[in-house]
This record gives C-alpha cells, sequence and structure tokens, in this order.
C-alpha cells in the first residue's frame, strides 16, 4: 500500500497524459508497437481497446517479440504509426541507437509518445543508466518535430517522491526505516498542496511527458 502510494506520486500526471494522446494520435487501424511489455501502459491500451504488439528484452513479461529498441530488425522501414516508450529509454545503453530505430520503422508522419524519469533514485539496478533533462530529449529526437515536451509534476513534489522513496529502495531494514518516516510524510503533505501553486519554476520534476513526431517527408 505505502509503495503504491509512492508510485502515484511519482507518476502523477503520466497515464492522463498519456490517455488524452491516445484520444488524439491512436485509432483502431493503426500499426502500435509498445516498447516495454505488460505493467500500466498494456492495461491503459487494452482499456482503450487498441490493437497494439509489445517488444522487451525480458522474456519474463511475455511479449509479442523479444528484442531490444537498439535493434528491431521485426519490423520493416516506415511500418509503424505509433510507438510508445513509457518509462523505458533511461534503461537503454545507447539510446541513440533506439532513436534512429524508432526513426526508420515510423511510417512519415508517425508519432513516438513517450516518458522518462529526472528527478528519480537508481531502480531495476544494474539497468538504470540514463536521467534525461528536457534539452537531453530535444536533442536525442534532434530529427523530429516536437509536439508535446511538459513536465509531469511540480519542483515541491519532485523532491516530496524523493522522500517516498525510502519505503521501497534499499534493504529490507531501509525500508522498514521509511515506513516509520511515513506518518511524517503524511503531515508533510497538506504544506504540499499549499506550496506547489506558489513555487511554480521548472527547474525540477520527477520526469517528462513529451511527443516527437517524423518527418512527412
Amino acid at each position: 500500500m505505502l509503495i503504491g502510494f509512492s508510485k502515484r506520486f511519482s507518476r502523477k500526471n503520466l497515464y492522463e497524459l498519456m490517455e488524452i494522446s491516445i484520444g488524439e494520435y491512436c485509432g483502431p487501424k493503426q500499426n502500435i508497437v509498445s516498447i516495454g511489455a505488460g505493467g500500466d501502459v498494456k492495461r491503459i491500451l487494452t482499456k482503450h481497446g487498441l490493437t497494439f504488439k509489445e517488444i522487451d528484452v525480458d522474456t519474463a513479461r511475455r511479449p509479442d517479440f523479444v528484442c531490444s529498441a537498439e535493434q528491431m530488425d521485426i519490423f520493416e522501414n516506415n511500418s509503424v504509426d505509433v510507438f510508445f516508450c513509457m518509462e523505458v529509454l533511461e534503461h537503454v545503453k545507447k539510446p541513440w541507437n533506439a532513436i534512429m530505430e524508432m526513426e526508420r520503422v515510423l511510417k512519415p508522419g508517425g508519432i513516438i509518445i513517450g516518458s522518462t524519469p529526472f528527478i528519480f533514485p537508481i531502480h531495476e539496478e544494474p539497468f538504470d543508466f540514463y536521467r534525461y533533462t528536457k534539452y537531453g530529449l530535444l536533442n536525442l529526437f534532434e530529427n523530429f518535430e516536437k509536439i508535446k515536451l511538459v513536465e509531469r509534476n511540480s519542483y515541491l513534489e519532485s523532491v516530496y517522491v524523493v522522500l517516498l522513496r525510502t519505503l521501497n529502495i534499499g534493504s529490507r531494514k531501509q525500508r522498514f526505516v521509511g515506513a516509520l518516516l511515513f506518518p511524517i510524510f503524511l503531515l508533510i503533505l497538506p504544506f504540499l498542496f499549499v506550496l506547489v501553486p506558489f513555487v511554480t519554476n521548472k527547474q525540477s520534476t520527477t520526469g517528462y511527458f513529451f511527443i516527437f513526431k517524423k518527418s512527412a517527408k
């Protein structure tokens, strides 16, 4: 329950933004690929009645295709309408190769809908390689048209999430200490809600949501 509370804060607005984008860019006859199998992304795509394929390097996640985003030879050039790449790029060793592969596979005018963490502890180690600023994402997707690139929560909320993550990182003993501190985190919460509207700078966030479009030429 406590870990779920932490996750709701760290991914605040993420899935809402994803659902809005599905309504704007996805249709029943499109060829849709999700990089990374299972979890909330699969649940949301299925809820919207979309037909899609999943790829993943982890066979335990039971993807449709076992492969890396860096090498998607299973897909032909200009064959996919929409890629979903949610909370994946930080786990890719050579993300620039993954971007080039998506560019190759996407149809002209095709869309990438995705997200990456920014202020967020190491997770799924040792396969956690990068944190991206919004400028880093613009650099990665420099050959694409930016449709949307937004912070998914605020400066103070990102600080709060780092505190909450003590509930599910480190040893069992460390997580127990985090659980003991949880009542204090709850006491902080009302002050957070009051202060967030007044601390509006965008220098920190738990992550970014983005939509990039391949050139139609």
